[in-house]
């Protein structure tokens, strides 16, 4: 995927790399759109141009990709290729190809050396830049990959533990480090979206943040929607006082007609939920652990396009279900 600025900077890049590190390769384009202006839709044109490139035999894809909504594709990518017999690899570089100081070749480089290391399993990977340094790049795996905050110059992982390790100079080594492949709902065994299902779907879902004093009677949740998705504060708590324009309340009374998903329980890190946690589970709430709120709706937008009931894509989500003692 490219956009037309730097389109032609970015193929002769690729060329000199790949003829350097005497790579074959072929060059398509999935779409040619901004990041930041990709929606749901378009994640059917990037899934549908890697399943007919694995039709053709080929198992070894680099995906290019603005930064502002990698997070999201790189889960869609997972949830239908993560298990299958192949590599993808998510990249894009934090300035442009026409700027002096861009990671364009250093992302790209680590991206490739991942896809032909014969000690990388398959799987979905992100490869980007550690710092500004522009020396070392990070391996991600794509259900591990946290979205960029805005005062970072690159991606990071959960629990700052990436995958791996591609240092840009010498013999371009890769270092792996190996961690604990994390359970990650699957929706591969059904057919890939058409883009009018997933934009009928992303309008189908309500995603809100808490945050302290939010009144809940000043928002209107549409009949249309169907799911319900809470972002809570970083233990998998909210607000449970029972006023009427609380958070409780609100799970109380919209449980009633749809799901209504608290995102996320660490259930890595704590035994058991707070107090409060306990009362909007109680209210109706399904509490979800050690899965990220972008994925989770990520996976609700996309089984829901591929026409999954409530209770099929709730059972798809056991692996994230948190184990409470």
């Amino acid at each position: 995927m490219s956009v037309e600025v730097g389109g032609a900077s970015l193929r002769q890049k690729i060329d000199d790399i790949c003829e350097a590190k005497k790579l074959s390769f072929q060059v398509e384009t999935a779409l040619n759109k901004n990041s930041e202006n990709i929606e749901p839709a378009d994640w059917s044109y990037l899934l549908s141009a890697i399943d007919n490139a694995l039709a053709r035999g080929i198992d070894r894809i680099v995906l290019t990709h603005g930064t502002d909504t990698l997070a999201f594709s790189s889960t869609a990518v997972d949830l239908f290729f993560g298990s299958r017999p192949a590599k993808v690899c998510l990249t894009g570089s934090f300035h442009s190809i026409d700027e002096s100081d861009n990671d364009v070749e250093l992302n790209l480089s680590a991206a490739f050396r991942t896809l032909v290391s014969d000690r990388v399993p398959s799987g979905v990977y992100v490869a980007f830049r550690r710092d500004e340094l522009n020396r070392v790049a990070l391996i991600h795996r794509a259900r591990d990959l946290k979205p960029m905050d805005f005062d970072e110059v690159g991606f990071t992982s959960l629990w700052g533990a990436p995958y791996g390790k591609y240092y840009h100079s010498g013999a371009n080594r890769l270092d792996i480090q190996e961690t604990t492949l994390r359970p990650m709902p699957t929706l591969a065994d059904k057919a890939i979206p058409s883009g009018e299902s997933l934009r009928q779907a992303a309008g189908r879902i309500v995603m809100l943040g808490v945050y302290p004093g939010i009144d809940f009677t000043s928002i209107r949740i549409d009949s249309r929607v169907q799911y319900v998705v809470l972002n809570l504060y970083h233990s998998g708590t909210a607000s449970a006082e029972n006023s009427i324009d609380g958070v409780l309340r609100f799970v109380e009374e919209t449980s009633k007609s749809k799901p209504v998903f608290l995102s996320t329980f660490p259930s890595m890190l704590l035994e058991r939920p707070y107090r409060s946690t306990e009362k909007l589970v109680q209210a109706g709430g399904t509490l979800i652990g050690n899965i990220q709120t972008h994925q989770l709706y990520t996976y609700l937008c996309c089984g829901l396009a591929q026409d999954r009931g409530a209770a099929e894509l709730v059972g798809g989500l056991e692996c994230c279900l948190p184990k409470i003692t």
